[in-house]
């Protein structure tokens, strides 16, 4: 399942250049990710209470171009299993149809006490 998650570029979000610094970027796969997660009505995975959450183990990104000041662009984000116990989401940020960025974040889940556990039965993202 593809999920699509629309901004705006905002002026606290960019550089002295007028582009996006590039640390933004991540804040939007985040913003995409929970927007998904509310979406599937999971959005107790991103609560510091919860009984299990799915933590970044890893970020990757590859800037290809730079967003600038009021663009409005959209964020494609798509799950993919990892095995036992993680889950990759992989993110596209486009805008008027162009790639700008891709990147990945590397998901483990954790129960109330912090460690690495199963997701529970039934729990499916995909």
């Amino acid at each position: 399942m593809v999920s699509v998650y629309k901004k705006r570029v905002s002026f606290h979000e960019t550089d002295c250049m007028g582009v996006v610094h590039h640390s933004s970027y991540i804040k939007y796969f985040e913003d995409a990710r929970v927007n998904f997660l509310h979406l599937k009505n999971l959005a107790n995975l991103h609560s510091p209470n919860a009984d299990f959450v799915l933590a970044v183990t890893r970020v990757e990104v590859d800037y290809l171009k730079p967003l600038t000041l009021q663009q409005e662009f959209e964020v494609l984000i798509e799950v993919e299993h990892k095995g036992r116990l993680g889950y990759i989401f992989n993110y596209e940020i486009r805008s008027d149809e162009n790639l700008y960025v891709t990147g990945k974040t590397q998901h483990v889940g954790l129960n109330s006490s912090l460690k690495v556990v199963k997701p529970p039965i039934g729990f499916n993202l995909i």
